[in-house]
C-alpha cells in the first residue's frame, strides 16, 4: 500500500478532475541521496502499488 501520491490537475479551469497516482518515492526522490523509496525497475520488471480513497462530505 503506498502513503504518498502524486496529485495531477488540468491547467483548464472547471475541468471538473484530478488524476491521483499512488508512489513509491517522495518528489524529486531522483535527485535525493540514497533515492529514498524509489524502486529501480529492470528490463521485464514489474511492480504495483495499491491505495484506497475514502470519500466524504465537506464540513
Amino acid at each position: 500500500m503506498s502513503t504518498l501520491l502524486l496529485m495531477l490537475n488540468p491547467p483548464e479551469e472547471g475541468s471538473g478532475f484530478v488524476c491521483l497516482e499512488p508512489q513509491s518515492h517522495a518528489a524529486n526522490a531522483h535527485q535525493m541521496a540514497g533515492h529514498p523509496g524509489l524502486r529501480l525497475l529492470g528490463r521485464g520488471d514489474r511492480m504495483s502499488l495499491g491505495m484506497t480513497l475514502s470519500l466524504r462530505p465537506a464540513p
